[in-house]
């Protein structure tokens, strides 16, 4: 991040630039809601100072637009990140969707001050471009703004909503840029940003249809987190835990985007390895084993064997979701997760003629479901809390406690959370139907 090392001037570009470095740092220390006044501030005092700027730009300049850039970023970042912890009576969809056309105004702009940093390739035309103009990959642009502007392409396409941009060419200038950095400076972290954004690319491909492009994404991606990992030493300070956190997850979104049963298992038995060897460098972390959670019950929804099912249910409940309880016992992900586990479970057992297991695995499941949504605001945002609410409202329905699952589901359609038609098709709801 920007760091002045200007002295006292009487040049009036060089003392704003400086006035603008001090609040860009004071909004790096600061936290959630407190943080957005004070970018916003850096990012006005960034935008005044560039004003009064020589023509051609100086080195002075040049480091202006690109701590701008990282202004405009951490901005929009903050922006997503404040409004996912904001309590239940306040985050509404209205809420959060608003939250993404800021952070997604804020995006373009960044990426905007990181091209006027470097020379930029002329935005295209064509009606698939992004109408930005990102440093150039021609030009060699300089590794570190590459990156950062990649980062920011793909934090846009993440949080891009209906009618914006596609997150397909967004990806794409993301990964121009990061595979520019790349020519001129090899580096562990943008390696692996290259295959956590080829992951992204693969999905979006896949939910356009385009189930070539996404193969090919996902044959990439994995290359390029076996590159990253190959580069990477804890000795070096490097996150090597990260980096095979992020290989694991990304298996597990590539795996449910495979059609075949056996290819989608052996990924994610490749998953399972690498999440596995994740949690093995730091036992105090419950993100890897909370993936390690998703990729058993994953396996088990993919497996056809009955006895299989169970077991990777039950691995997913002691290796992955109960042992990132047994670091955070509050931690909501964990919760929510065992919750699901729970309840695939029950079918399960039901399924094979257990029904007091069955009844066992809904009651555990209720009390997970209930100690996630004791502090909400932990889950993450709107969709991540009506998501367990509306599991929750399964739960109940199938322990046969109609009016409970009724008043929570009624709240959910009322929201726009989920469609009545969607729920009448729900299997673990059909008894609420046929009561009514």
């Amino acid at each position: 991040m920007g760091r002045s090392k200007i002295g006292p001037t009487a040049d009036p570009f060089l003392a704003a630039v400086a006035a603008a470095e001090v609040s860009q740092q004071r909004a790096e220390r600061k936290r959630g809601l407190e943080a957005l006044p004070v970018y916003e501030k850096a990012v006005a005092q960034f935008e005044a100072a560039l004003k009064l700027a020589p023509h051609p730009p100086n080195l002075a300049a040049i480091e202006a637009s690109i701590n701008l850039g990282e202004c405009l970023q951490n901005w929009g970042e903050t922006t997503l990140s404040a409004a996912s912890t904001l309590p239940d009576d306040v985050l509404t969809c209205e809420v959060e969707a608003e939250a993404q056309t800021r952070a997604c105004a804020l995006f373009r702009r960044a990426v905007h001050a990181y091209g006027a940093a470097v020379p930029c390739d002329q935005p295209s035309t064509s009606a698939a471009a992004t109408p930005c103009a990102a440093p150039s990959t021609s030009a060699a642009p300089r590794a570190d703004v590459a990156v950062n502007c990649a980062n920011t392409l793909a934090s846009w396409a993440e949080a891009a909503v209906e009618g914006q941009e596609g997150p397909r060419q967004l990806l794409a200038q993301a990964l121009h840029l990061y595979r520019a950095a790349l020519s001129s400076e090899p580096d562990a972290l943008t390696w692996g940003n290259l295959a956590d954004a080829e992951v992204a690319t693969a999905v979006a491909a896949a939910g356009g249809g385009d189930g070539a492009a996404a193969e090919a994404c996902a044959e990439r991606a994995r290359a390029a987190y076996a590159t990253a990992c190959q580069l990477s030493s804890t000795d070096n300070g490097d996150d090597l835990p990260g980096l095979l956190a992020n290989w694991g997850t990304g298996l597990v979104a590539l795996a449910g985007l495979m059609q075949d049963s056996a290819t989608k298992l052996a990924t994610l038995e490749e998953a399972v390895q690498r999440l596995r060897e994740s949690a093995s460098f730091d036992r105090a972390d419950p993100a890897p084993l909370c993936a390690l959670g998703d990729a058993f019950v994953a396996a088990a929804e993919a497996g056809a064997d009955g006895p299989a099912t169970l077991r990777a249910l039950r691995s997913a409940l002691e290796d992955g979701y109960g042992a990132a309880l047994r670091v955070d016992a509050r931690h909501a992900e964990a919760r929510a997760g065992a919750g699901d586990a729970r309840m695939a479970l029950a079918r399960a057992l039901a399924a094979g003629g257990d029904e007091a297991g069955g009844q066992g695995a809904l009651c555990g499941a209720e009390a997970d479901y209930g100690a996630a949504l004791a502090r909400p605001e932990r889950l993450g945002g709107w969709r991540e809390r009506a998501d367990v609410r509306y599991n929750l409202a399964c739960c109940l329905a199938r322990q046969g406690r109609a009016e409970e699952a009724r008043q929570l589901l009624g709240a959910l359609i009322a929201s726009g959370a989920v469609a009545e038609a969607t729920a009448r098709e729900d299997a673990d709801l059909a008894g609420l139907w046929q009561q009514a």
